[in-house]
């Protein structure tokens, strides 16, 4: 199917400019919600956009392959106003909805755009911009599917309903700080902030508590590396650096690719955590302040169980490390 807003339609859309996950999965990916992915604007809208966005904006959007859209009817298509506002907001919760969704994607800096269709051409009648994200050198390669884009889209629909929960406060902390992740480059803090991601949910008091309440939701080996992971997050908390605290039988050259070993570790458990705590509507009540954690992850077995589906393979992340990363 083409790329058309119709007559009578608001739309944002968010081009992902450098996708690591590679293009839309489809020519035109309709979602629930007024969601849609594609590859492709519609046609001619670059000609009739370029006044608006300027020469270097269509240049970059030419080489884009990859658009996130929220689209909604309106009585006023003429008018940018408070639905456009929400278009864009619906637009930019469908992008973290990926970020979240698809472990170990990135993209370049993006750009919103917003407008409608109100006389038979969609036209753009504002432009802002947001932080590129990265990722983890190492890191499994990234993957976009239409699964992947469906999933996408429910969590961009529970980030929706979170916004109205009353439970929502400690986890849109754990969202923010997963996306101030994903935007920096520096390996410190990657690891740092995917860390702190899960503390939202762990709310511990030390080391020990957080490795002994993670491990309850990852499966195999594991408490060695929960454990490691605390420390290097404390380490780079405290502004020693992330060496500080690496095991001693760690040498000098063994260190880089050891911390991006485990940056991607944490950002494999944020990536889970967040995604099973966000489809579980269930699970909020759970994460609303530290009396409900503590009282959540002190549950007996059974009990957790029955509200935590699943869990994380976690000696499985590392099974698919790119180890000829480490000497590029």
């Amino acid at each position: 199917m083409p790329v058309e807003v119709q007559q009578g339609y608001k739309f944002a859309v968010i081009a992902v400019p450098d996708s690591r996950g590679g293009a839309s999965p489809a020519p035109l990916l309709q979602l629930p919600n007024g969601y849609a992915v594609s590859p492709d604007l519609p046609s001619n809208a670059l000609d009739t956009w370029q006044e608006s966005i300027g020469r270097f904006h269509r240049e970059e959007l030419e080489e884009c392959r990859l658009f996130l859209w929220s689209v909604a009817q309106s009585t006023a298509p003429e008018v940018l106003d408070d639905e456009n506002k929400e278009l864009c907001r619906s637009a930019f919760r469908l992008f973290l909805g990926v970020l979240i969704g698809v472990p170990y994607f990135s993209g370049g800096r993006l750009t919103q755009l917003t407008g409608a269709n109100s006389d038979g051409t969609a036209r753009v009648r504002q432009m802002t911009g947001f932080h590129r994200t990265y990722y983890t050198k190492g890191a499994p390669a990234a993957a976009l599917s239409v699964a992947k884009m469906r999933l996408a889209a429910e969590l961009a629909e529970a980030l929706h309903q979170l916004e109205q929960s009353p439970h929502k406060q400690r986890i849109e902390r754990s969202v923010r700080t997963f996306r101030e992740a994903c935007e920096s480059h520096a390996l410190d803090q990657r690891l740092h902030q995917f860390v702190r991601c899960a503390e939202a949910v762990a709310s511990p008091r030390n080391g020990i508590e957080f490795t002994r309440r993670m491990s309850r939701v990852c499966a195999g080996h594991c408490q060695s590396h929960l454990r490691q992971l605390y420390q290097i997050r404390s380490a780079v908390e405290h502004l020693h650096g992330p060496f500080a605290r690496l095991p001693r039988r760690i040498r000098k050259e063994e260190r880089q690719p050891f911390l991006q070993m485990r940056t991607v570790e944490a950002e494999a458990l944020a990536h889970y955590v967040l995604t099973t705590i966000l489809m579980n509507q269930a699970l909020w009540p759970h994460f609303r302040d530290r009396k409900t954690i503590d009282a959540f992850w002190k549950l007996p077995a059974r009990q957790f169980n029955a509200l935590w589906p699943g869990r994380l393979a976690f000696p499985a992340v590392l099974r698919a490390y790119d180890v000829t990363a480490e000497s590029q």
